[in-house]
């Protein structure tokens, strides 16, 4: 189990659920990114994104971000698709 302190903090340091299902993301060092959902409210995993109280409940524990009890995102995940993004849709921030 992560923990964050310190010397180890929370990769996660604040989100904020945007309108056109996008998710405002700034990690521990600083960094941000935005990222867009609606190409992905199709698949299994991110379809109850869709409604659009759940995809504004987004919450963060520091690790993850959680849409209560039905979407979980490690900040691992959150990298690769941003990684993803920027390497076959042309860009993060949209």
């Amino acid at each position: 189990m992560s923990t964050s302190n310190e010397f180890n903090p929370a990769p996660i340091r604040a989100i904020q659920p945007l309108p056109g299902k996008r998710l405002f993301v700034e990690f521990f060092n600083g960094s941000t990114a935005t990222l867009d959902y609606t190409s992905r409210l199709h698949t299994t995993k991110y379809a109850d994104l869709a409604d659009e109280a759940i995809f504004n409940s987004a919450k963060t524990n520091g690790d993850c971000v959680l849409w209560g009890n039905y979407v979980q995102i490690t900040a691992r995940e959150l990298i690769e698709m941003l990684l993803y993004t920027r390497t076959y849709q042309g860009g993060i921030n949209k």
